[in-house]
Order: C-alpha cells, then structure tokens, then sequence
C-alpha cells in the first residue's frame, strides 16, 4: 500500500479500557482526540513524516485494518499537533 497525495496512515495509541481506579470507560465516552505515529504519509505532505508522534482528530478519519491493527487514515489536516 502506498498513501497518496496529502492523505496519512496513523497507528493509534491503545486507550486505555479501564481507570487507574479501575472504573470501565464505555466507547462512547472516548475522546474523539487521538494519538498515534504516523506510519506513512503522501508525497504531498507539508508538515509531517513517517515516525512523528502526533495528536490528531479521528472524526475526519477512516478506520482500516492493517497487519491484524486498527489504523486511522485521513489527510493531513486532521492533525492538530506534531510531537515531532
């Protein structure tokens, strides 16, 4: 797979499923603000490159699954912050 244009591939931190207090966080209570390295980035991209840790928005974003892993696949302009 090669990404394209201004599109990224962002494998996403594992959220956690419980608090330190042990208290189970339903999925409609995660925060839509994500984090993540960016796997693979298009040719396009101004900002970002493969290995940045960034914060990005996962509304915008498709899900797919790539070597048995949820991906988040959006353009560039879903990431808010670069980590670098």
């Amino acid at each position: 797979m090669k990404v394209q244009g201004k599109a990224v591939l962002i494998l996403p931190d594992e959220a956690p499923e419980k608090t330190k207090e042990g208290v189970i966080i339903p999925l409609s209570a995660k925060i839509t603000q994500e984090t993540g390295v960016v796997i693979d980035c298009g040719s396009e991209c101004d900002e970002v490159k493969p290995g940045d840790r960034v914060i990005f928005s996962s509304k915008p974003t498709s899900s797919i699954v790539v070597d048995d892993k949820d991906h988040f696949f959006g353009l560039e302009s879903c990431i808010q912050f670069i980590f670098g």
